[in-house]
């Protein structure tokens, strides 16, 4: 028995030695040429892009900004700005919805009235409470998601970048078409989850 624990200990020896020698025989420098980062060569660029909605400061208060968002080649912003109108008190805000789209450098391309889209669903001659929910790209260019107040319903209504155009009518999202994109939603947050 106590040959067998010296013979034993004795291949446990050797695998070990054996599988630092390897270790350490694979770990060569390589003898091929190494480049030197040179201070001049470039790290990042980073450029600071400004959007600006040109709003008339004097017709305009109380600037609720969200965004950027990057949809193609295109930032979008969204803006809420409160108008003064002139039969009204100064103090009174006459709160009025924007989307803004520019170019990568920041030029500003299209200016779109959210409200006047949104106002389509509305029975003539009467004014229904929206709520601009966010955008998000589509096959056709950005897709505006915005909800009517009173009755808990959802619309989207998609819109050219291009042209600053909206492309279709507003369309109320059904039932079926809630439960899809939760579904798509779901879906995706249990795939990073995996992923982590």
């Amino acid at each position: 028995m106590r040959i067998s624990g010296r013979i034993l200990s004795l291949v446990l020896s050797v695998v070990m030695l054996a599988s630092v020698c390897l270790a350490a025989a694979s770990c060569k420098v390589s003898k091929g040429e190494i480049k030197k980062v040179q201070e001049t060569d470039p790290w990042y660029e980073a450029k600071r892009v400004e959007l600006d909605p040109e709003f008339d400061a004097s017709k305009t208060k109380n600037l609720k900004v969200k965004g950027p968002y990057l949809i193609r080649d295109k930032y979008i912003m969204s803006y809420v700005a409160g108008e003064i109108w002139d039969d009204l008190p100064a103090i009174y805000t006459v709160p009025h919805e924007w989307m803004g789209i520019y170019d990568k450098d920041g030029n500003r391309t299209h200016m779109i009235d959210v409200d006047e889209i949104m106002q389509q669903l509305a029975p003539e001659g009467t004014v229904i409470a929206y709520d601009s929910m966010g955008v998000s790209e589509c096959e056709s260019g950005a897709r505006l998601f915005f909800s009517q107040i009173s009755a808990f319903s959802l619309f989207y209504c998609d819109i050219d970048l291009e042209k600053g155009t909206q492309i279709a009518p507003p369309y109320l999202l059904d039932q079926k078409d809630l439960d899809s994109v939760i579904g798509t939603i779901n879906n995706r947050a249990k795939t990073v989850m995996a992923e982590r």
